[in-house]
């Protein structure tokens, strides 16, 4: 049995302008968890590793709601972080859109951090 488990607690980076509004996905938080889980492929090497963690990923969310700059933070080999990327990546197109940043009324990215627990049985 293979799981993703989305620990999925934003930390927003130092480097985010103050806001006045925190964007989302427009979806729902836990349809987003849902299809990124439902979306993430274990490779044949990964299974046979029986690899189970924790993944971290950096990303931008624009100011279109386009996320943006993937940065692998912390992964578990095998091409866990690529995975995940990827995933997120294909987000724009499979999942939607998220609402962007609003500071003064006005559209800005934000950069997020998300750790992503992984069981690959």
């Amino acid at each position: 049995m293979r799981s993703v488990f989305f620990l999925f607690s934003f930390l927003l980076s130092a480097c985010s302008p103050v806001m006045t509004q925190r964007q989302n996905n427009a979806d729902g938080m836990t349809r987003f968890r849902k299809w990124v889980g439902e979306n993430y492929k274990f490779t044949k090497d990964m299974k046979k590793a029986r690899l189970k963690g924790e993944i971290v990923v950096a990303f931008t969310v624009d100011t279109i709601g386009i996320l943006t700059d993937f940065e692998i933070l912390k992964d578990l080999g095998f091409g866990t972080g690529e995975e995940l990327v990827r995933v997120l990546d294909f987000s724009n197109i499979g999942f939607g859109r998220w609402r962007p940043g609003m500071q003064d009324g006005k559209p800005v990215s934000v950069r997020y951090t998300i750790p992503v627990t992984i069981n690959a049985k």
